[in-house]
This record gives C-alpha cells, structure tokens and sequence, in this order.
C-alpha cells in the first residue's frame, strides 16, 4: 500500500497558529509603535502614573475618608494600583504598549516608595479584584466595590461599596484623560 499525502487529515482538532507567525506580528506592531513614539510615551505614562497616583497630595483629592483608617487606607491603595493597571489595559491603544507602561509604573514605584511597593504587588486583594473584572456583566465597577468593601470588613455595607465605586471609576477617567493628554498615535 502506497502512503497517501494526509495532511488534510486532522486527528488533534484544529490546527495551531504558527508561534512564528505570532512573535513577527508582535514584533512588527512592536516597532510601529517605536516609530511613532508611542512606546516612549508609555514608558513616561507609567512613571507619571507612579509618582501622582501615589502621591499623598493625589490621595488627598480622592476626598476619602478611608485615606485617614490604617486598615481600610492600605485597602484604598489597594483599589487606586489596581484601577490604575486596569486603565493601562483598557485605554492604551495598542496591547503592546501595555507591558511597558506597566513595567515603567512598577520601575518608578519601586524606585520611589519600594516598602509600598512590596506591599502592593504582595496584596491579595488584587487577585480579587482581576477576578470581579472578568466577571461577564456590565457592572464592573460594582464587582469591584462590593470587593473593596470585603477588605474593609464592611461586606454589602452601602457606603463602602459607593465609595469604592466612585474611586474606581475616578481613577478610570483620570488614567483615560491622562492618555488622551498624551496624543499616542493609533
């Protein structure tokens, strides 16, 4: 019996994408955004967003009672790093410049406030929260309070959940007027 050519033949399901193919894409999308400064402009984003989003006078805008309790300011913290990396992820124009920016905000926290940092990137609540942002409903920014309101101790408490939503969604206009500042080109 002679072997036929059986490429058609797919035993394992669909075929994959060449990983190849993938890696060029990235890289070439990678190098547009070189070229028209959009990478540059992501790595300032992320600096800029380390040093105001944190700084105390910042804070102190957010018009938060919760900044003056230790234990639900550290929770706030928790809630204004995490809509910060959210904002990065849904408003930068292109997927690519995510990681840099991020890299360049965990650069600058680190470099400026390292104890807070640690804190931040060790915070469980974090996980949470990434968790009520995949929820598949259209109130978010609720997930995301009810959240804030649990690490508060304050579980379906009305006021913490407002309050973490207004923060939230504070923190999502500010980063997206921040990127609208910084003209990246689409």
């Amino acid at each position: 019996m002679i072997p036929e050519n059986d490429k058609d033949i797919k035993i394992f399901g669909k075929e994959k994408k060449s990983q190849a193919f993938d890696i060029l894409n990235i890289v070439n999308t990678l190098d547009e955004q070189r070229e028209n400064n959009n990478v540059k402009k992501a790595k300032e984003l992320g600096q800029e967003l380390a040093k105001v989003c944190f700084s105390d006078e910042f804070i102190a805008s957010l018009n938060s009672e919760y900044t003056k309790n230790g234990d639900c300011k550290i929770q706030l913290l928790s809630l204004v790093f995490f809509a910060v990396k959210a904002s990065m992820n849904l408003f930068l124009p292109s997927p690519v410049l995510f990681p840099i920016c991020e890299d360049a905000f965990y650069e600058e926290l680190q470099s400026q406030k390292p104890k807070f940092y640690s804190e931040m990137i060790q915070n469980p609540s974090l996980s949470f929260y990434y968790l009520s942002l995949r929820k598949e409903t259209n109130q978010v920014d609720i997930e995301i309070a009810k959240d804030f309101a649990k690490f508060c101790n304050k579980e379906n408490d009305d006021k913490y959940i407002k309050e973490g939503q207004r923060i939230y969604n504070f923190i999502l206009n500010f980063v997206s007027q921040l990127i609208k500042d910084k003209n990246f080109t689409n």
